[in-house]
């Protein structure tokens, strides 16, 4: 590169934010090339390096097109996202001309065609009014009062609106527009797209604040530093400024801190460079509680060293930012205190040791973590002395990882404040991933239909109410759980029979006992607190294991020997006076069945059950009671028999105290 390029450069200001056909890039080279179209010398064609924000645009990382192999003549954030264009009439719009002129460059020529030239950044203020204020096309409308008619001439309240090549007259549309276009008022203001990029005063050249046919913009938006948003909207709570021009967070904040109520601002697919002059950012972003950053190439190092900046931030969003470390800050006090929701989905991370360490050091108060659409392959969850990691983490999105193991999922049961789970798209839960030389049972293997992986999650991670976007409630927890027990306990029949003092001492177990136990330990580190905690079921599931094997009792000498009476319900008041003084007239019994169901069995299952056993029609209406203590036949005088109505359908038999010589009354 001449010194003349340089000189040019430097001239220009590069880089410098610019649209072509709607694509967005950064300007970084402005001169001509030595071997290209006939240049030599600094005295051919001029050629502008641009690096574009989609990547797909790009031809190469800045490389001169006669000689790859040397360095780079101007450098890129992203690898092959840049490309050389020839400056002619087509690409240099009347503002492009003016700057290289007035940067010692010769002349263009004349004519442009406004599709291919390039567009550079325009002011806040000039779009904020073209997008709220300039439908009503003056001032006029904008300080007639909300409440005042329009003018009859102009047919109260109706509008002409064009939707592509279809116009569509609205009711009410003026009265609408004069609301959005009152700017002192709004506190939602979006100016996304629409090339946003600095604050008035000097960009490519001397004074020119103009548009690029040549314009110049009305005297307030000239000099929009001097308080003058403040004085237009005031009032900006939730700021939209994605897909704009801005080239540095100094220009950034020249906007922002004119809004001092500001809450929300989105930055979305913008290129920033790294702060150079502090005193301009040091008050801008001190009322920020949430701040969207993604795709804009933002790594951790460059927003960890703006966290001072952002004393208060509360949302911090960084998707698709091709983030792949999260290095921790050296500072003693964290980088975001106050920090609640981190947004890191769709990134580049494989470790997560680095994001342990970084929320243990600079996020403590983190209680959402967004890490879909990563590499994670596993998961461990550190305890070091000096404090718990995610200890108010609530939510985590784990989805569209690289997840093999059923040791990372039981990982995340030393997350103490975990409730709700989003972990769809890894190997595990495709059936693709093995643990410990196991893969997950697939759907046949279930002994009820419908239940498969994710009642294996539900089972393995513990106080997760919300998994996948689907409440997790006590009865579908205790369906997985069950499950869960029922499957391990196939696989490993010997270990539930072991005391705890035996599963404590491995010395006195056979071989292939202590096998199972050490599996178990490993692969399934929940199966004995469930096994406590569900003793009934987890029995009843040995015993079958066992019966099936012939070294147990029958499975049937453990099902409860329940009587089925079906009860007459002459009329409303035979059921009110039976329901009130527990006893059953003898009259209104008309048939009885013995039969054996497992204490299990849920309330509407066996309510069908005996409807169908004692002949009653379909369709009536069938109530069921739960009667302890020997039955309610007048004739027997029974004086300790105690009846409960069974109304709560997912509520298990057991659940009512039932014993063999009980009975379950249907009314019907």
């Amino acid at each position: 590169m001449t010194k003349q390029s340089d000189d040019h450069q430097a001239a220009l200001r590069l880089p410098i934010r610019v649209e072509q056909r709607g694509n967005r890039g950064t300007l970084r080279f402005a001169s001509p090339l030595d071997g290209v179209a006939g240049g030599s010398g600094g005295g051919g064609p001029l050629w502008l390096g641009v690096e574009w924000d989609d990547p797909a645009r790009g031809k190469h990382s800045g490389q001169h097109p006669r000689r790859p192999e040397e360095p780079p003549l101007f450098h890129v954030v992203v690898p092959g996202s840049a490309s050389f264009v020839k400056v002619t009439p087509l690409t240099a719009g009347p503002r492009l001309q003016r700057a290289l002129h007035l940067s010692g460059f010769p002349a263009v020529g004349a004519g442009s065609a406004a599709t291919d030239r390039f567009r550079f950044a325009r002011t806040f203020l000039s779009a904020l009014r073209e997008r709220y204020a300039g439908a009503l096309g003056g001032t006029s409308e904008l300080q007639r009062p909300l409440d005042q008619p329009d003018d009859d001439n102009a047919t109260v309240g109706l509008a002409d609106v064009a939707f592509g090549s279809k116009t569509v007259e609205t009711v009410g549309w003026l009265k609408v527009a004069r609301k959005l276009g009152r700017l002192q008022v709004l506190q939602e203001v979006s100016v996304a797209g629409m090339r946003v990029g600095w604050v008035g005063g000097q960009l490519l050249d001397d004074g020119d604040g103009g548009s690029d046919d040549g314009g110049s913009e009305d005297a307030a938006a000239r000099d929009e530093s001097d308080g003058v948003i403040s004085e237009t909207c005031p009032a900006v709570m939730d700021l939209n400024l994605a897909q704009c021009l801005f080239v540095s967070w100094e220009e950034v904040a020249r906007v922002t801190r004119q809004l001092p109520l500001l809450k929300t601002l989105r930055l979305n697919k913008n290129r920033l460079l790294s702060v150079g002059d502090v005193s301009v950012v040091s008050v801008a972003f001190r009322s920020l509680t949430t701040l969207a950053l993604n795709e804009t190439v933002a790594s951790w190092e460059d927003i960890a060293g703006l966290a001072q900046h952002f004393p208060v931030l509360e949302q911090l969003h960084l998707g698709a930012n091709r983030i792949a470390h999260l290095d921790a800050t050296d500072a003693p006090e964290p980088c975001f205190p106050h920090l609640r929701v981190l947004n890191l989905e769709d990134n580049n991370i494989a470790s997560w040791g680095c994001v342990a360490e970084l929320t243990k050091r600079s996020l403590p108060n983190l209680e959402a973590l967004h890490l879909n659409g990563n590499a994670i392959a596993t998961i461990e969850i550190p305890t070091p002395s000096d404090g718990t990691p995610f200890k108010s983490l609530s939510y985590l999105n784990l989805s569209r990882n690289r997840v093999s193991t059923w040791s990372s999922v039981h990982a995340l049961n030393d997350l103490p404040a975990l409730r709700e789970l989003r972990f769809k798209d890894n190997p595990i839960t495709d059936g693709s991933g093995v643990a410990f030389g196991e893969p997950a049972p697939p759907q046949s293997a279930a002994p009820h239909s419908g239940l498969g992986t994710t009642d294996l999650l539900i089972a393995r991670v513990d106080r997760v109410t919300m998994l996948n976007g689907s409440s997790v409630t006590p009865r579908v927890r205790l369906d997985a759980e069950l499950y869960y027990l029922n499957w391990v306990v196939r696989r490993y029949p010997g270990v539930l029979q072991l005391t705890q003092q035996q599963r404590q001492s491995l010395s006195p177990l056979t071989p292939a006992i202590q096998a199972e136990l050490t599996s178990v330990h490993t692969d399934h580190p929940r199966f004995f607190e469930l096994a406590e905690r569900h003793s009934t079921a987890a029995a009843a599931a040995v015993a079958a294991v066992a019966t099936a094997s012939g070294s147990a009792p029958m499975l049937k000498d453990r099902l409860l020997e329940l009587t089925l009476v079906l009860v007459a319900n002459a009329d409303e008041s035979d059921s009110d006076t039976w329901d009130q003084r527990s006893r059953v007239p003898v009259g209104l019994r008309r048939r009885a069945v013995r039969r054996r169901l497992p204490a299990t069995m849920a309330v509407r299952a066996a309510r069908g059950l005996a409807a169908r056993v004692l002949g009653v029609p379909a369709g009536r209406g069938v109530r069921l009671f739960a009667v302890r203590g020997g039955g309610l036949d007048a004739a027997s005088g029974n004086e300790e028999a105690v009846a409960e109505e069974a109304a709560d359908d997912l509520r298990e038999l057991g659940f009512y105290g039932l014993a063999s010589g009980d009975e379950l009354v249907v009314i019907a």
